[in-house]
């Protein structure tokens, strides 16, 4: 209690000594009480960047989450076009069209030797 008592004490008498044409002056002193504390308040650098990796990796993982589900349901997709031209049900063309490809992308995508 009285180091930080302390910590605030010289916090005051440094905004109180700042030259008058400190650009900053008026914003500092306007702002005292979030200055103060601040000041006072310990920063922990390895913890601030801990929580900035450990929010990064999230974010990471709920975005590859969200691209292999895309990419799933991209190639369940194609799959099932694959399926309706083995079976007649469809030509390559028309499968293409319905996975907005090329002829060329579908026929590499869904593995034909081309037909």
């Amino acid at each position: 209690m009285a180091e930080s008592q302390a910590k605030e004490e010289a916090v005051d008498a440094a905004l109180n000594e700042l030259p008058d044409d400190f650009v900053i002056k008026p914003y500092l002193l306007a702002h005292r009480a979030e200055v103060k504390m601040t000041s006072i308040t310990e920063y922990d650098e390895e913890k601030v960047h801990s929580d900035f990796f450990e929010d990064g990796v999230q974010q990471g993982i709920e975005i590859g989450i969200k691209k292999g589900i895309k990419k799933g349901i991209e190639q369940g997709g194609i799959k099932m076009l694959v399926k309706g031209v083995s079976q007649g049900l469809l030509t390559i063309s028309q499968a293409a069209g319905l996975a907005q490809m090329t002829e060329s992308e579908f026929i590499a995508a869904g593995g034909f030797n081309g037909r």
